[in-house]
């Protein structure tokens, strides 16, 4: 019984998984893109950096600095999604089945695994940012 039950359920299984895998799969191809975009606006504020760390302000008032002007962005970016996705959903309602449209926990997932892709970005691009010589940054222009 039990073979003939798997055998019946393995097109549905398939039907379930591949949906599943594919939205993963865009799920971390996006966070990776935030995680890209991110780190590069940090790190094209480089030289800005540099110039607070030669006049003389604490690496961490930088790593603060970059972390506010950036999280503006990454907060401003999520409620964008959010508020971009909910009406594209109710238009493609007709390719749900047993799946509500508005499902506000499927939204929450998405922004918080975004906002903390993002928001290691920025950790990371900070310290980066840090890290460098303002000689050598200041130079390089």
């Amino acid at each position: 019984m039990t073979e003939s039950l798997a055998g019946t359920t393995e097109v549905c299984r398939f039907n379930l998984a591949l949906p599943g895998t594919f939205t993963g799969l865009a799920l971390v191809l996006s966070s990776i893109g935030v995680f890209a975009v991110t780190a590069f606006g940090v790190s094209q504020r480089a030289r800005e950096f540099a110039i607070r760390a030669a006049v003389g302000a604490h690496p961490h008032q930088v790593v603060i600095e970059a972390l506010r002007y950036s999280l503006v962005a990454l907060l401003g970016g999520c409620a964008l999604g959010l508020a971009a996705s909910a009406p594209l959903m109710t238009t493609l309602r007709h390719f749900l089945y047993s799946v509500e449209p508005l499902d506000w926990t499927a939204y929450a997932g998405a922004a918080v695994f975004h906002f903390f892709g993002g928001a290691v970005a920025l950790v990371s691009a900070a310290r980066r940012a840090v890290r460098v010589n303002p000689a050598r940054a200041l130079r390089h222009d």
